[in-house]
C-alpha cells in the first residue's frame, strides 16, 4: 500500500504485528499510468526484476539484513508514495467499465483494495484504486480502462501475465 519498501508505516505495522524487518529493496517498474508501456520497454523491465529478485531471495535466505537508513531517501520515498496513494484514489474513481464486460468478476477478485465492486449488474469502481493494475490484466474482454486526463487517451492494457 505504501512505497518505499518497509519504510516508515508499513516497517511500523509490522513491528506492531510482531515481526522484524530486516530486509528491503527497490524494484524499478515501467510507468503504467501516465503512457502505456511499450511491451518490448515492459519485458525488458520484468527480466531486470527477475534477475534481481533471484538474488534477493539468495541474500534473504543467507539471512543478510538490508536496511534502508538514509534519511533523504526515507522522506522522498514517504512523500511520493502518498502523493501516489492519493493520486490512485482519486484516479480509481475513472476507472471505466465498458459495454464489452461480461461481469465475469476476475477483476473484482484480483483486486487487493477492493476498488471494483459488482453493484446490480455493473462493475463500478469505488475510490480505492492502488494503481496495480491486475483489473487490467485479468478482463479477458479488455473492457477495462483509465483515462487519467482528458487530454491523455484511455489506458488499455495490450499483454499477458
Amino acid at each position: 500500500m505504501w512505497g518505499g519498501g518497509t519504510f516508515g508505516e508499513i516497517r511500523s505495522l509490522l513491528k506492531k504485528k510482531g515481526y522484524q524487518p530486516f530486509y528491503e529493496e527497490f524494484f524499478p517498474m515501467p510507468s503504467n499510468y501516465v503512457a502505456s508501456p511499450k511491451p518490448e520497454n515492459s519485458a525488458v523491465f520484468y527480466q531486470q526484476a527477475e534477475k534481481k529478485a533471484r538474488i534477493v531471495l539468495t541474500e534473504i535466505l543467507a539471512n543478510q539484513k538490508k536496511l534502508f537508513t538514509n534519511p533523504l531517501l526515507h522522506l522522498l520515498a514517504v512523500a511520493v508514495s502518498r502523493a501516489a496513494n492519493f493520486g490512485a484514489a482519486i484516479d480509481g474513481r475513472r476507472i471505466k467499465i465498458n459495454a464489452a464486460c461480461i461481469q465475469c468478476k476476475k477483476c473484482v477478485n484480483s483486486c487487493p483494495s477492493g476498488n471494483l465492486k459488482l453493484i446490480g449488474n455493473r462493475i463500478r469502481p469505488a475510490g480505492r484504486c492502488m494503481w496495480c493494475m491486475r483489473c487490467f490484466a485479468v478482463c479477458p474482454e479488455q473492457a477495462i480502462s483509465l483515462r487519467p486526463f482528458s487530454c491523455i487517451p484511455p489506458y488499455r492494457y495490450h499483454g499477458s501475465i
